[in-house]
């Protein structure tokens, strides 16, 4: 099947203020998405990201900054002067109009000919993989065939960027996993500059080029999914993307970590003192070690859960610290005693 690519274009968000009456949603936002990226805005609940998403699409004016596609400004230009393809958390499709007038829908707006309306609505199924169902009523089809239906309305339109505001929140563990698949794969193959928001972690880290994590407004991290997960920029970063286990200490001159309960040799010796430094430790990042091997921590298993292939505990030392543990192995049972090494950690001062 022939594919009608389209023209990416590149995102400018520059200094980006947005309050609703007193309550500051973004401060001084800046941020930019580079052409055909699939760049994923990630953060918990009311943190700006939808805010930020429905300034993009031209839905809210900002109270001070600018956006700028492909180095024009765009601010003020309302949705429909943009080209932009919008996909809602909640569908949004037509109840009184079939499948093939809900695809066509935005192409009759743009007064296309009925040859070019049906060609493209038949590629658009195509595309999301529910060819021969135009003549199906939205309440006929499942929560996921409603959701592709509504990424094939968008994508008829050939927008020049794709907007997706938390679309598969809706669905249930299995339908987001491969539903999210699919949407990568179609933004792929359709080339286009994609803007996702999301709270899901693990959505975040395997459908994106680029995430950018946010909290309470502000910008926390930008980088590449491994990057913002193995070198988070602060303690919100490593706590919100991931698992992860934290210990507060200091660092003395010699490079020794040092916290109340234990002490670490670090390779990288100090000219002065560091105070209030946190070490951080992923569940993967521990090991197993045997009784003669050095080791940081000891302690005893306390939960064990399964989850598949990959085992996870819960390890308490003797002075009532807790670590999360993960690994394909099974390592024993609650109430064993265990020495873990810390094998990959990072240290963050805030």
């Amino acid at each position: 099947m022939h594919i009608d690519k389209i023209d990416s274009i590149s995102i400018t968000i520059k200094d980006i203020w947005k309050s609703f009456g007193k309550n500051v949603v973004l401060k001084e936002l800046n941020l930019d998405v580079r052409g055909g990226e699939f760049f994923t805005i990630l953060g918990p609940s009311g943190c700006g990201k939808t805010t930020l998403l429905r300034i993009i699409a031209g839905f809210y004016t900002p109270d001070k900054g600018n956006i700028y596609f492909n180095k024009k400004e765009v601010t003020h230009l309302p949705p429909w002067e943009k080209n932009i393809g919008f996909v809602f958390q909640n569908y949004a499709l037509w109840p009184n109009m079939n499948v093939f007038e809900n695809i066509a829908y935005g192409l009759k707006i743009r007064k296309m000919s009925r040859d070019y309306i049906e060609k493209k609505v038949k590629q658009a199924l195509e595309i999301i993989n529910l060819p021969g169902i135009e003549k199906q009523r939205p309440e006929e089809l499942s929560g996921g065939m409603q959701q592709r239906v509504a990424i094939a309305r968008v994508i008829a339109i050939n927008p020049s960027l794709l907007l997706l505001d938390e679309p598969l929140s809706n669905l249930d563990a299995k339908l987001r996993v491969s539903l999210r698949k699919q949407i990568k794969e179609i933004q792929k193959e359709l080339s286009i500059t994609a803007i996702y928001v999301t709270h899901d972690q693990e959505e975040a880290l395997e459908i994106s080029d680029r995430i950018a994590v946010m909290n309470m407004g502000e910008l926390q991290q930008i980088g590449k999914p491994e990057e913002v997960y193995d070198n988070p920029g602060n303690l919100f970063v490593a706590g919100f993307l991931g698992e992860a286990n934290f210990i507060k200490g200091r660092i003395n001159q010699s490079g020794e970590f040092i916290a109340n309960d234990l002490s670490i040799r670090l390779k990288t010796k100090y000219s002065t003192s560091i105070e209030d430094i946190t070490i951080i430790i992923r569940p993967e990042g521990l090991t197993v070690v045997g009784p003669q091997e050095d080791c940081h921590v000891e302690g005893k298993i306390v939960k064990r859960y399964y989850a598949g292939n990959l085992k996870k505990y819960l390890i308490k030392t003797i002075n009532g610290r807790i670590f999360s543990f993960e690994t394909f192995n099974d390592i024993g049972s609650v109430g064993l005693s265990v020495r873990l090494n810390f094998e990959k950690f990072y240290l963050i001062k805030e």
